[in-house]
């Protein structure tokens, strides 16, 4: 009689502890989903931040592309406004008016001389 109550007070045990290791598993478990669910939280935020990154970097190289043309189009401004100023250095007296003959590269002069006579004192 005594190996039957030993077996049950050992079966009664065994219960017990697949009662703890059945609660312990299903602790992980949840541990597990959790996790699983962050690192895809994770995984998601890398993604939207390696896209943002490479819209930022189309977006710098426009930026740079701009203002190398900027760059570009201000040197040219710059040499015809030399242009500008060495026309304005060449004046000619006319009938006691100096009068000043300048070509401007710009466009904004008259579209068939491509030239702009200044009388002295600015007027046109």
């Amino acid at each position: 009689m005594r190996a039957v109550e030993s077996m049950s007070e050992e079966f009664e045990q065994v219960q017990q502890q697949a009662v703890v290791y059945k609660r312990k598993m299903e602790a992980a478990k949840a541990r597990s989903a959790v996790l699983e669910r962050d690192v895809k939280k994770a995984k998601d935020s890398i993604q939207t931040l390696l896209k943002k990154t490479s819209t930022d970097d189309q977006l710098i190289d426009a930026l740079r592309t701009e203002v190398a043309e900027s760059r570009r189009r201000l040197g040219q401004m710059n040499n015809d406004l030399n242009s500008t100023r060495a026309s304005l250095a060449r004046t000619t007296s006319v009938e006691g008016a100096k009068v000043l003959s300048v070509c401007l590269h710009t466009g904004l002069a008259h579209p068939e001389t491509r030239s702009l006579w200044v009388l002295a004192g600015g007027r046109v």
